[in-house]
């Protein structure tokens, strides 16, 4: 058997309305299923900035980015029980649930906006104009930050950081 084969589980009533809540067949989800590295390409963006070891620097840590995550995904999975009527699984608020994820994207906003401009004004003499241009999009806020666009600009700076081989320490 192969480390990915499919085994039937048989499971409790409450573990397959779960399970099928969270199904690989569910392209929503998909792609939060196949992209597991967010926390860690944080975390490494951050360590080529800062040129830091793990615990170098605060908030330069996966684990502050996962709890980011977490914040995301209970409240994405607490409006899709709202809108179809299943029972909810946790008792706060959605208002609240939406609170702790947009303080959190703006606290993630905040350490990597930080760790771009530190980047920006240490590295930025080896950039091309046209990489220069694009930390310049970066850098802008947008109206709404989403957990989306914070990985496209981890994504995004992380690829011209490692073009030039700008590794963690």
């Amino acid at each position: 058997m192969s480390c990915c084969a499919k085994v039937h589980v048989p499971l409790s009533p409450r573990c397959s309305n779960i399970n099928k809540q969270i199904s690989l067949q569910n392209p929503k989800h998909k792609s939060k299923l196949i992209k597991m590295a967010d926390a860690m390409s944080y975390e490494y963006l951050l360590r080529r900035i800062y040129q830091v070891g793990r615990y170098g620097k605060k908030d330069v840590d996966a684990d502050v980015y996962r709890s980011f995550e977490h914040a995301e995904r209970l409240y994405t999975l607490e409006q899709g029980n709202i809108a179809k009527g299943l029972p909810r699984i946790d008792n706060r608020s959605i208002t609240q649930l939406e609170t702790e994820y947009r303080v959190g994207c703006k606290h993630i906003w905040l350490i990597i906006a930080k760790a771009l401009k530190a980047g920006y004004e240490k590295f930025g003499h080896q950039f091309t104009s046209d990489q220069k241009q694009i930390f310049e999009h970066l850098f802008v806020e947008p109206k709404e930050l989403t957990k989306d666009h914070l990985d496209q600009v981890i994504d995004t700076a992380e690829s011209i950081f490692v073009k030039y081989k700008i590794y963690p320490a």
